[in-house]
């Protein structure tokens, strides 16, 4: 794992990331969302009357300080 203080970005491997996005599905189940994996590596988390669908992977990469590489 790389430290980047000037861009305050971490890189991370393969290995790391899959423990980010169970860290991720475990809140949001501990947060009382309903989480459903679907076709194309996509995800549903569906709270009383909100329903998101998305990639996981894409979403941090887009919204987190990580920097994944393979």
């Amino acid at each position: 794992m790389d430290i980047s203080t000037d861009s305050l970005s971490i890189e991370i491997d393969t290995s790391m990331m899959v423990m980010v996005k169970m860290c991720f599905i475990y809140s949001a189940i501990m947060d009382g969302w309903k989480v459903e994996k679907l076709s194309n590596n996509k995800l549903c988390f569906s709270k009383k009357n909100i329903k998101k669908q998305f990639k996981l992977d894409s979403f941090l990469k887009k919204h987190s300080m990580f920097t994944f590489r393979n």
